[in-house]
This record gives C-alpha cells, sequence and structure tokens, in this order.
C-alpha cells in the first residue's frame, strides 16, 4: 500500500513526522480538553510519496512493472486526483 501526500499551500508539516515508511500524525489538542498531552497515531505503508512527486513517478514506482510484466493486479485509488 503507497501513501502519496496531498499537495497542499499550507505549511502543515508540523502535524506530522515521517519515519522511514510510517506516518506519524500527531492529533491535535482539544481546547475543551484539560488534558494536555498531544496523542500520536501510526501509520505504516510500502512507500511514502510526499505532495511535490508527480503521479507519473509514482505510477512507475508502484503499478508500472505489475502491468509490463503481466501480473493480475488491481489498483485502487482514493481521494481526489490532480
Amino acid at each position: 500500500m503507497y501513501l502519496r501526500l496531498r499537495p497542499t499551500t499550507n505549511d502543515i508539516s508540523n502535524l506530522y513526522n515521517i519515519n522511514d515508511n510510517t506516518l506519524i500524525v500527531k492529533q491535535l489538542e482539544d481546547k475543551n480538553s484539560s488534558n494536555k498531552d498531544i496523542s500520536e497515531k501510526h501509520y505504516t505503508f510500502s512507500k511514502i510519496f510526499d505532495g511535490d512527486v508527480p503521479q507519473w513517478d509514482i505510477y512507475n514506482y508502484s503499478v508500472r512493472d505489475s502491468i509490463n510484466d503481466e501480473i493480475c493486479a488491481t489498483v485502487v485509488t482514493y481521494g481526489t486526483s490532480g
């Protein structure tokens, strides 16, 4: 499973970190809660692509060989495409 981070014009890099192939997302602090601990969620992928990586590069890395080698494969994408 591959992840491509959504391209954004806002600097949201303070909300997540990438460690190898693990996306570490910092949960936003609940202003109504007295608990000031910020928790994290960890999601591991086969590969993580940054938002500035072109779709063609992602296709070449993750899908092309399966099609060229005529391997039976299913490709599912989720989210908006650009």
